[in-house]
């Protein structure tokens, strides 16, 4: 895994929550009306039947997009597990699961560590595990 894939990781992990919750939200955008699927009109379906089918499609991209990050999301995360060192898998855990910036990640890591040797950290288990 490169720190390319695990800046988009960090990146994607707050699209993932607003995806969820606006597929969960999604219900209440939907128009009522008659969704029997049997004509209401002369017409093969009306314009409320029409703007649910369109709603339902919709929301369907949004769960697909949704279980694509969701997938990439857990294979990062699977990487990251594997981290033997205790230090080096909080670190990864809390910047690019959890999206702390470099400073908090090193106060949480604690022992006297500053941002650039939480950077450094990450750099030399990525270069020596590529």
């Amino acid at each position: 895994m490169t720190l390319q894939q695990l800046n988009e990781l960090r990146k994607e992990s707050g699209i993932i929550k607003n995806l969820k919750e606006e597929i969960e939200t999604f219900a209440d955008s939907i128009p009522g009306g008659n969704i029997s699927g049997m004509p209401s009109a002369k017409s093969v379906c009306n314009s409320k039947e029409r703007r649910y089918i369109s709603c339902l499609a919709d929301k369907e991209k949004l769960q697909k997009r949704y279980e694509k990050m969701l997938y990439k999301h857990s294979e990062a995360i699977k990487y990251i597990e594997k981290i033997q060192d205790e230090t080096v898998y909080n670190i990864f855990r809390y910047r690019f699961i959890k999206n702390y910036h470099w400073n908090k990640v090193a106060m949480l890591v604690g022992g006297g560590n500053t941002e650039e040797t939480v950077k450094k950290m990450v750099y030399r288990y990525l270069s020596k595990n590529q």
